[in-house]
């Protein structure tokens, strides 16, 4: 499911060796997972996403700008 309007958040961009990416990505638990990133400015990057039903009882962050910036307000 892609959502069409979003918040925009500050991202860090890693480029890891094919071998690494497919070992972490092994280590990643449920209900995380990978897919296509909508970049501002460079296209689309593979990242970690959540399944949509695993958010419907958390606390939205976006308007913190990015997760640093969301544990420096706490």
């Amino acid at each position: 499911m892609r959502v069409g309007a979003g918040a925009a958040i500050k991202a860090e961009v890693w480029t890891p060796d094919c071998a690494d990416f497919d070992a972490f990505l092994a280590k990643i638990p449920p209900p995380l997972g990978a897919g296509a990133l909508r970049l501002k400015d460079r296209g689309s990057a593979k990242g970690l996403l959540v399944e949509a039903e695993a958010v419907r009882t958390v606390e939205d962050i976006s308007r913190f700008g990015g997760w640093l910036a969301y544990l420096k307000s706490r």
